[in-house]
């Protein structure tokens, strides 16, 4: 079953691995730019020792808020996929 995204925003998948994964970074960043974000979707894994997770979250804020919290979790060592609306 696909997550239904009914609200404006950014969909994105966030790629975290290693060290990344034990970092509050979702949560700073979400007050630090003024965003709500909503987990659609998560997976934690353990891969060769490393924690491994994958989640999809729906940004909500305005455009330079979103883009600002994207940036810092990329500079936090977190991988970022915009989704196309459309696949919700």
């Amino acid at each position: 079953m696909k997550p239904v995204v009914t609200q404006a925003g950014q969909a994105v998948t966030l790629t975290y691995a290693g060290r990344a994964t034990i970092k509050p970074a979702y949560a700073l960043a979400a007050k630090k730019y003024n965003v709500f974000m909503n987990i659609l979707t998560a997976t934690v894994l353990q891969l060769k020792n490393e924690p491994f997770s994958r989640m999809v979250v729906h940004i909500q804020g305005s455009d330079k808020d979103i883009s600002s919290s994207l940036e810092f979790l990329k500079g936090e060592g977190i991988g970022i996929e915009r989704l196309d609306p459309d696949d919700f």
